[in-house]
């Protein structure tokens, strides 16, 4: 019975909220250096921001692009056991894509998990925050099962997501693609 009203609720947040699993206008393949999984426009944009602003403490500006890191849960990729030098060469890659992302469009990425399941590697090194309502998954990562992930959106709804490993250059990329497209 908890299970049915839980989805029941669900359900109706969805249904009621501005971002819905069907909010994708348009998608196509981007050409670039990389193979991005999927862009297209969302409608209702501004309640994207709006809702990761309410459910993170990260300074979310509304005129920037949006970059969100996304971990889905426990899958091949975080099961390993982490080492010291894991640990030291993570840390030096989230701080090269923040720094290149910083000069690029001048924001941060936000971390979002649906499972915490593996994201234990990077307490210290970023803050990750619940996926609220969902919306992340739904919005942009629904059918896919990967490693990890992240999607760019543009203050206008363009955005630019890759489901599976890849390198920051390709954050870097698509963050420099959204820009010339707005």
């Amino acid at each position: 019975m908890n299970k049915l009203l839980f989805y029941l609720c669900l359900s109706m947040i969805l249904s009621c909220s501005s971002i819905k699993e069907n909010t994708l206008v348009s998608t196509t393949k981007e050409e670039s250096k990389y193979k991005y999984s999927q862009t297209g426009t969302i409608e209702n944009v501004d309640s994207l921001y709006s809702i990761l602003k309410e459910n993170t403490r990260e300074n979310i500006e509304t005129n920037k692009p949006l970059v969100i890191i996304y971990h889905l849960g426990e899958n091949h990729c975080n099961t390993y056991k982490d080492s010291y030098d894991r640990r030291n060469k993570r840390r030096l890659w989230i701080k090269q894509l923040h720094s290149k992302l910083n000069k690029i469009a001048e924001v941060k990425p936000v971390y979002i998990y649906k499972d915490t399941i593996g994201i234990n590697k990077y307490k210290g090194i970023v803050n990750y925050y619940k996926d609220p309502d969902s919306t992340i998954e739904y919005s942009f990562f629904k059918e896919q099962n990967y490693c990890s992930n992240f999607v760019v959106v543009s203050p206008n709804g363009n955005f630019i997501s890759n489901y599976g490993e890849y390198p920051k250059e390709a954050v870097w990329e698509a963050a420099k693609l959204i820009l010339n497209k707005d």
